[in-house]
């Protein structure tokens, strides 16, 4: 019998002309016969598969239809300059979007039905790329060239330095500041340029809530970017004396955080804390007492970061990790809603605003229903589509029934 499973199966995979070739050449050999005439099925098979051959042949060379510039999804094209006065999201044609935070400036420079190009000026933005679509991504972050197919990742500009972060996927980047010339990076790796250069591979927490790691990885970025010349992965550096550093700030970097915090204990915690003027420092400290379960000694480092760095760009991680400290470890939803709320107000990163947003809701109808369900209608409305609608419509339902 002929085995048209496998004819549909290779007219179906139109990058396999030499499967093609061979089904061809077992079927030619299936009809050799010793007998006088052919037979008549494989005369049916040698007509089917000389149909199936050309219909192979006229997909691979048959030009693909032009789909057009990339659009937004409602239809409208997409304006030649995009500035944010707050944080927003932009859903595009191919099912990809962009978000962005408050003041954020982008450029598009190139759209056509195989490329679309972005330059990115100042902010942060979270490109979240559609896999499988049919055009190349360029983008220019701020002196880091970017070029993706389908992946996401997240360029941010602060003070003298600009970071690209991957969040899935992998991306080809290159740019006067990228060492070593173009080089590939891929989840959970990250490249900061700027005075001080640096790559690096991401330390993970254990954590059901993948946030947490967003947020950690945004620390750690910032940590090894102050400290030159370090460009190996952090996974694979291991702690090295220095005459410059405590031991307990090399076993941090190193992420051996266990042994950091025995160097320390929660009196030198606080003690360090009350000293430090260093916005990494602080977060360092925070982290060694937070990953070794000790959250209330996690608290003083970044709320000190809030209350003497307000203006700095990581105050917004630090009161978002508060957060998150008093909500799922302290079990204090009225000093999380405050602390979520701060850290939208002082700008968080487009990455993790929804998030925020969320918590908040998730805190705020723990002690004050009322709130808590205006809040939850704002996000609804505010994110048809949001990765939390879910979990929100849950949390008021729950309220419902109580």
């Amino acid at each position: 019998m002929v085995d048209m499973d496998r004819i549909r199966n290779a007219f179906a995979d139109k990058q396999s002309p030499l499967r093609v070739h061979r089904m061809w050449q077992s079927i030619e050999a299936a009809c050799i016969d010793t007998s006088p005439a052919p037979s008549r099925w494989c005369v049916t098979v040698l007509a089917t598969g000389a149909v199936v051959a050309a219909a192979l042949m006229l997909a691979l060379i048959w030009p693909k239809a032009d789909v057009g510039p990339l659009m937004l999804q409602a239809g409208a094209p997409i304006k030649n300059t995009i500035v944010t006065a707050q944080p927003m999201r932009t859903r595009f044609s191919d099912g990809s979007f962009l978000d962005t935070a408050k003041g954020t400036s982008l450029k598009l420079v190139e759209n056509t039905s195989h490329s679309v190009a972005f330059s990115m000026l100042q902010g942060e933005a979270y490109f979240n790329i559609q896999p499988g679509g049919p055009r190349v991504w360029r983008v220019n972050c701020m002196g880091i060239f970017v070029t993706v197919v389908g992946t996401a990742f997240v360029c941010r500009g602060q003070s003298e330095q600009v970071t690209l972060e991957v969040k899935r996927g992998a991306v080809l980047v290159d740019g006067k500041g990228v060492e070593k010339g173009p080089r590939k990076l891929v989840a959970g790796n990250a490249i900061t340029v700027g005075p001080k250069h640096v790559f690096t591979k991401k330390d993970k927490d254990n954590n059901n809530d993948n946030d947490v790691n967003n947020v950690d990885n945004m620390n750690n970025a910032n940590e090894n970017g102050d400290n030159a010349g370090r460009s190996n992965l952090t996974a694979s550096r291991a702690p090295h004396a220095s005459a410059a550093q405590p031991v307990w700030k090399i076993q941090a970097e190193a992420g051996n955080y266990i042994e950091a915090f025995d160097r320390l204990g929660a009196d030198k915690v606080a003690s360090l804390t009350a000293q430090s003027n260093d916005v990494d420092e602080l977060f360092q400290l925070s982290d060694v007492a937070r990953r070794n379960g000790h959250p209330r000694d996690a608290i003083g480092p970044l709320e000190t970061i809030i209350r003497r760095f307000p203006q700095n760009a990581r105050a917004a991680l630090a009161s978002y990790t508060l957060g998150r400290l008093y909500l799922e470890h302290l079990k204090a939803p009225v000093k999380a809603t405050e602390a979520f709320k701060k850290a939208l107000s002082l700008g968080l990163p487009a990455a993790l605003t929804e998030t925020a947003e969320a918590k908040q809701i998730r805190a705020m109808l723990q002690y004050n229903t009322t709130e808590g369900k205006k809040l939850a209608s704002e996000y609804l409305m505010r994110y048809p589509d949001g990765r939390y609608r879910q979990k929100v419509e849950a949390w008021l339902q729950a309220t419902v029934s109580q």
